[in-house]
């Protein structure tokens, strides 16, 4: 983990999540910074064994100076973002305790990096990667802790790390964001459907389905029907299903 300066801690905020939007007639998510549309809390299905990912819309909070405002002569208030998010899970001790292990069949760490595309904020200017906060390794272990029909709440910390421009030698320079916390609520089984949309975007009654939003098995609230952005991925086994129905329902610059 990076290492920063306290006095830079409100340089880079976290203003809020944005939630994707799907174009009319089309099925491609796209996450637009000036959406009015935000993500407080999420919904992932670990027994999907998929990735949760995030748009947290990061801000250069630093006020524009001019390089002969100050002795470096270049403008120092410029931020490039660095190749990685630090995340840390919080999690019920019982579920941590029944958590699956990971690939290489060690237990997964609850605190971890994650890569995000890079880019310059200039002062003021926002930036939304998409993060994938919770990864597919992570999901896989978590369904191993959690019974079908039973939910779980999930706390993420997150935090963004960046240097300023022509002072980034060692420690000086770089800039950590404060933590930004994201809850997501667990299921086993509860994104599960069994309507397939068809190309005129029509529900024909099928075997068990996942519901997507954007891809992934995440954030999906509603009933089993077919709407722009929702579609199903994969078909489940006979032996796999519960037979649970939903409950309910590229980066802007």
């Amino acid at each position: 983990m990076v290492s920063g300066c306290a006095d830079e801690q409100e340089a880079l905020i976290v203003l809020h999540s944005i939630a994707p939007t799907v174009e009319q007639g089309s099925s491609v998510c796209m996450y637009d910074l000036d959406s009015d549309v935000f993500r407080f809390a999420g919904r992932m299905d670990v027994r999907a064994g998929d990735s949760y990912e995030l748009a947290p819309v990061l801000m250069n909070n630093l006020p524009a100076r001019t390089a002969s405002s100050n002795n470096s002569g270049v403008d120092d208030s410029e931020l490039q973002l660095t190749s990685s998010v630090d995340i840390t899970l919080h999690l019920p001790s019982d579920v941590v305790a029944d958590m699956g292990p990971g690939p290489d069949g060690e237990r997964l760490p609850l605190s971890y990096s994650v890569p995000i595309a890079t880019d310059s904020l200039g002062p003021g200017d926002l930036y939304a990667p998409l993060v994938e906060i919770v990864p597919q390794e992570y999901s896989q272990a978590l369904a191993a802790a959690i019974a079908p029909g039973d939910e779980v709440q999930l706390s993420v910390d997150i935090q963004f790390h960046a240097t300023r421009t022509g002072n980034s030698r060692g420690n000086v320079g770089v800039i950590d964001a404060r933590l930004y916390s994201f809850p997501i609520e667990l299921c086993n089984g509860c994104m599960v459907g069994y309507c397939e949309c068809t190309s005129t975007n029509e529900c024909v009654t099928s075997t068990e389905l996942f519901y997507t939003v954007c891809g992934s098995v995440q954030d999906y609230y509603g009933d089993p029907f077919c709407v722009s952005g929702v579609s199903a991925l994969g078909t489940m086994g006979a032996d796999e299903s519960t037979g649970t129905a939903p409950e309910g329902t590229s980066t802007g610059g």
